[in-house]
């Protein structure tokens, strides 16, 4: 006999009807019904009165639910300690993000000097996922948007951009960029590896700013040297700003809007699914953000 066997067993055993027995079970009734009969050709006994799509425990049935219950729970209980064995000894450490990590990166290494048998298990494509899921993590970085309202996160911080031209342009010198300025220029936007468009593009969008051509490429180096080359302009992060600066060729400009600034936020694995060492490290990140209620 399996433990989906006694497990198929113990829910019939509560229900009187095979229909009932098998949604619950999230099974085909056929499935349900064969499962139970392999059990009772195990044992050399019936379990059940049939009637129709009745079932009904009979008195063999009742004497054995009683076994089948100890020996779900003994199994359970196994298991448990199993995972709880595995989550002690676990030394990954599973970060989802969406957008740039903004000051995580710096924590995980200051984290790293601490604990160096640390493993950063990094999913950078949660922008291609339409139904995150923060099981699959211990900690999500995300940006402010529907998908992500369902779980309870803290605001992390600002994601700001800068326009970024090319030495030469008549915008060079000026302390901000409004609006007016960035329709009729040629763009270059990037895409990750999901077919996601960056942020501002979404924005240009939304504010109806007709762009000249826009270019699309994979890659930040290709973004850069194409602004360089003075083919295009660009949106470029705070958290890359650095990259942009070191080229001659390249000015960061301010930008007026509010709007493409957007707010990035964390959340934690609950504290009841996560190893000794994730949440530690939970710990770590919400002290160094500021974070005092971390749910449990």
């Amino acid at each position: 006999m399996t433990i989906a066997q006694l497990r198929y067993f113990s829910i019939a055993a509560q229900m009187e009807n095979l229909s009932a027995a098998a949604n619950a079970l999230y099974i085909t009734q056929s499935s349900l019904s064969k499962n139970i009969a392999s059990l009772e050709k195990e044992l050399g006994v019936q379990l059940f009165d049939r009637k129709g799509k009745t079932l009904r425990l009979n008195e063999a049935g009742d004497y054995f639910r009683e076994s089948c219950q100890k020996i779900l729970a003994e199994y359970d209980e196994s298991v448990e300690r199993l995972r709880q064995y595995d989550m002690k000894n676990d030394t990954r450490i599973r970060i989802g993000v969406e957008g740039e990590p903004g000051p995580l990166l710096s924590w995980m290494a200051d984290f790293r000097e601490m604990h160096p048998e640390a493993v950063f298990d990094i999913d950078s494509s949660l922008a291609g996922n339409d139904r995150p899921d923060i099981s699959e993590y211990d900690v999500m970085i995300y940006p402010d948007s529907r998908k992500y309202r369902k779980f309870k996160g803290y605001a992390l911080y600002t994601e700001e951009y800068y326009l970024a031209v090319p030495d030469g342009d008549p915008l060079v010198g000026r302390e901000a960029v409004s609006n007016k300025y960035l329709s009729g220029r040629d763009m270059v936007f990037l895409r990750d590896g999901s077919g996601n468009y960056e942020h501002p593009l979404e924005i240009c969008r939304a504010l109806m700013i007709e762009t000249g051509s826009i270019n699309i490429v994979d890659s930040e180096p290709l973004k850069r040297k194409m602004i360089a080359e003075g083919m295009c302009c660009g949106f470029v992060s705070a958290e890359n700003a650095e990259l942009y600066r070191n080229d001659r060729k390249i000015w960061l400009l301010p930008l007026v809007s509010r709007r493409f600034a957007r707010q990035i936020h964390i959340c934690f694995k609950r504290k009841k699914h996560l190893s000794e060492l994730a949440e530690e490290f939970c710990r770590f990140v919400a002290s160094c953000a500021d974070i005092k209620d971390i749910a449990e």
